[in-house]
């Protein structure tokens, strides 16, 4: 079942939300979505790994982490699934929803607003409800800044050269994970979390539309 009014709204103009909706219009269109994340993510740090510890020019450790990148993120989007959104955690729940209200309800809460379809409007307020009730990111964000700093000062602490070029490199390598994930991450759950929030203030459940009217 898809939403029309999904066609009927205007596109969204900020990239994050536009990617996001392009990779859930279909199955091809998610995991090319998730090899991009997870390639982009490994190349970076394969090589700043690369660029520590051989300690070659730029130009060169750059060429390195897009190769490792383009393997790794097209290994990752053939060959693996992308978690799908969970919207119960009672997996009876999840089976009776269809595929496509499933994709049509995540497009309402990738945009932030309700649609003509009620089924589709009530499967992404359960989605928004889970999303407000996961756990707050702040805590694993202050964690990877701590590891973050300590590996960095462990590494401009240790002398270069001889042996102790491959913990150097280790831990400036642990140091740029730590920032990165956090960093590609984080902005997608605080969008994610705030649509969340605009959808549920938007939408109101059918039942309630009859109890209203019961009043009045």
């Amino acid at each position: 079942m898809s939403d029309p009014s999904a066609h009927a709204a205007p596109e969204p103009r900020d990239p994050l939300t536009r990617l996001r909706l392009r990779a859930n219009r279909s199955e091809r269109s998610r995991k090319v979505f998730y090899g991009l994340y997870q390639g982009l993510s490994f190349g970076c740090v394969m090589g700043l790994a690369h660029f520590l510890l051989r300690d070659s020019d730029p130009w060169t450790s750059l060429l390195y982490g897009v190769g490792f990148g383009a393997f790794f993120g097209s290994s990752m989007a053939l060959f693996t699934t992308p978690p799908r959104p969970r919207v119960s955690r009672d997996p009876a729940v999840q089976a009776a929803i269809a595929p496509e209200t499933l994709r049509a309800a995540t497009e309402r809460l990738i945009l932030g607003r309700p649609g003509a379809d009620p089924e589709t409007n009530r499967v992404a307020a359960l989605q928004a409800e889970q999303v407000l009730n996961a756990p707050s990111v702040k805590i694993p964000v202050a964690v990877a800044a701590l590891v973050a700093a300590a590996c960095a000062l462990g590494a401009l602490a240790l002398p270069s050269g001889g042996t102790l070029d491959f913990p150097r490199a280790l831990l400036g390598t642990i140091a740029l994970a730590c920032v990165l994930i956090p960093c590609l991450m984080f902005p997608a759950r605080l969008l994610h979390r705030r649509r969340s929030r605009e959808f549920l203030a938007l939408h109101t459940p059918p039942d309630r539309d009859r109890s209203d009217s019961g009043r009045d």
